[in-house]
């Protein structure tokens, strides 16, 4: 009960640094909503990127976190530098946020000019799937001890 006064005061009379305290300070409940796997390409050309196509529909709050693996099977991976396979990259900035494979940066993968694969994987890109998390709107209560979400649709 405390909480949830404390809470309402703060929300009227606190300042922003006392609202993001009382509210880091409290355990934290995931909010996103994970899409299905995202298998959009084939390793071939100049490198395998995923990403979803439908994110503006799918992810218009933006992507909280993502995974990673192989198409085969295997790890699922939520870094791209964890993979061991290939060398990756997340670019959450891009609009839709991409998981990329780039055959020219991969030790020992041909490329032609125009960063076509010329030679076989490995070393070049293997063929990834994707899923990605995505943010829901919420909105914090405090009940007992615990901040509560509330999709805010």
């Amino acid at each position: 009960m405390f909480d949830f006064l404390l809470l309402t005061v703060l929300l009227v009379h606190g300042s922003l640094a006392q609202r993001a305290s009382f509210l880091l300070n409290k355990p934290q409940v995931s909010t996103c909503k994970w899409n299905n796997w995202i298998d959009r390409d084939n390793p071939s050309g100049v490198g395998d990127y995923e990403f979803d196509e439908n994110h503006k529909k799918t992810c218009k709050y933006g992507v909280e976190k993502y995974e990673v693996t192989l198409v085969t099977g295997g790890s699922v991976y939520d870094d791209v530098n964890d993979v061991p396979s290939n060398v990756m990259t997340y670019h959450p900035a891009l609009n839709p946020p991409q998981i990329a494979c780039k055959n020219a940066v991969q030790p020992g993968c041909k490329t032609n000019s125009n960063g076509w694969k010329a030679g076989p994987s490995p070393p070049c890109c293997l063929d990834y799937k994707a899923r990605f998390c995505c943010k829901t709107r919420f909105f914090f209560a405090a009940v007992g001890k615990l901040p509560v979400s509330f999709d805010g649709k």
